[in-house]
This record gives C-alpha cells, sequence and structure tokens, in this order.
C-alpha cells in the first residue's frame, strides 16, 4: 500500500503545507479538484489538507461525497486557515463541518495559516472586514486588519511524524 496528498487552497496556504509534506515524506500530491475516486483507490492512505473559509472546511463536501470508499483508507486531514484561527478555533470547524462518523474517522492536524489582504478577492476582504468587528480581542482584530503569516515548515513535525510511522506500516 502506499499513500497520497490530496489538497484544497484558496490562496496557497494548505498548498504551501501540501507540498513541503510531499517532498519530505516523498509522496504523490494531487489538487483535491483533480482527484477521481479510480486514480486514489489505490492508496492506502489519504492525506487531505483543506482551507477554511467561512468557518466551513472546504474539502468537507469532497470527502463526504466519497465517504463510502474513503472510510476504508487510513485518513489524516491537515487545515488551515487566513483568518487567524487558532487550533481550538479549527477544531470546532471541524465539528461544524463534517459529521461525527466522519470526523472521528481522520487524524487531525490543525495548522496555522496566513492572511495576504493584497491577495484576497474584494468579497473576501468584506468577510475579513464584516468578521473583524466581531472578534472582541483586538490583537486578533489588528492581525485580520493588517495580514499575517505563519506559514512556517515546523508547523508539520507532528503530521510528518503520523506520516512516518503509517508508512512504515504500508510498506
Amino acid at each position: 500500500m502506499k499513500g497520497i496528498i490530496l489538497y484544497r487552497s484558496q490562496y496557497g496556504s494548505t498548498e504551501q503545507y501540501a507540498r513541503w509534506l510531499a517532498k519530505d515524506m516523498k509522496l504523490p500530491l494531487m489538487k483535491l479538484e483533480q482527484a477521481r475516486e479510480q486514480d486514489i483507490q489505490s492508496y492506502g492512505l489519504i492525506i487531505i489538507g483543506s482551507n477554511i473559509k467561512v468557518g466551513h472546511i472546504q474539502a468537507a463536501e469532497w470527502i463526504k461525497e466519497h465517504w463510502g470508499w474513503l472510510k476504508e483508507k487510513r485518513l489524516l486531514l491537515f487545515t488551515c486557515s487566513g483568518s487567524y484561527a487558532d487550533a481550538e478555533e479549527q477544531k470546532k470547524m471541524l465539528e461544524n463541518s463534517l459529521p461525527a462518523e466522519i470526523k472521528d474517522a481522520f487524524q487531525y492536524f490543525p495548522l496555522p495559516g496566513r492572511l495576504n489582504k493584497d491577495e484576497l478577492s474584494f468579497w473576501d476582504r468584506v468577510i475579513v472586514f464584516l468578521g473583524s468587528k466581531t472578534v472582541p480581542d483586538p490583537a486578533a482584530r489588528e492581525r485580520m486588519k493588517h495580514g499575517f503569516d505563519y506559514v512556517d515548515q515546523e508547523q508539520l513535525a507532528q503530521l510528518r511524524e503520523v506520516v512516518k510511522r503509517f508508512k512504515q506500516v504500508l510498506i
């Protein structure tokens, strides 16, 4: 058996993590939108990376749509958010995005993302602006106003260790 990384990224944070992980672990990489069941059915380990948008894991619909055969695999999920969602917030987003049966089948790794206001679409800027008005923490509001970048290879350390263990079992 072998593993593959599938990812969905809007502004590049999730893709960057997926590329780093693919290179480090010597695993193939594919955009989630291009992943067809017949192309990835033979993989025993499926790692899915997804962006979070407006409190929802964007890969959730794809996961639910393919759950019939995904549930037979070893599953890892990592997410990152451009809204400065910390790990606890991202875990809540996981609970809101996937039913318990599916959520519980994944080993989950919330990763910090980035927010580059210059890259955002008009509507995403509006969403961030409106969202910043509801954040009670002044430091978090400032990050949302001015942007941040917490994407770092070191954030993958725990995920890498789990992938190494799975790869040893899958060989």
